[in-house]
């Protein structure tokens, strides 16, 4: 499966994250506009036809994840990561479902990751070229 496949699939939610914007893809159903606007505040959500998506304002990624987990049971997100980004304590101690290190989430928010890591500093990110990857997120229950 790739990200073109996960994007058309037909079944789960899928939110595309880029440097720039929130796209969302919702499997039919006929209360989705009314569901989206439902998170709507200051900033316009607007459908964006040609990829049968809704433009969403970056600022409401974390909600947008949660509130699809809950509604659907299980989201999509597709994004880009840099292949040598490095894991810290940074990505380790998030609280919200952003992650664009190398872990690509395995460590998001764990505190402590585990295994044989060493800190080398509080931040510490090499640019490399950009990747689009995706992940399946579950909804587990509050």
């Amino acid at each position: 499966m790739n990200a073109k496949d996960i994007w058309e699939n037909r079944i789960i939610p899928v939110i595309y994250r880029s440097g720039t914007h929130v796209e969302v893809r919702l499997p039919y159903r006929e209360h989705n506009r009314n569901f989206i606007r439902s998170i709507q505040r200051r900033k316009k959500i607007t459908y964006n036809p040609q990829y049968k998506s809704w433009n969403i304002p970056k600022t409401r990624f974390n909600e947008l994840v949660s509130l699809l987990l809950r509604e659907f049971g299980r989201v999509y997100v597709i994004q880009g990561y840099r292949e040598t980004e490095i894991c810290a304590p940074a990505c380790w101690n998030a609280t919200g479902h952003i992650c664009e290190c190398s872990c690509l989430g395995k460590n998001h928010g764990t505190r402590n990751p585990g295994g044989n890591w060493f800190v080398v500093s509080e931040a510490l990110a090499i640019q490399d070229r950009k990747y689009l990857a995706y992940k399946l997120l579950k909804y587990c229950g509050e």
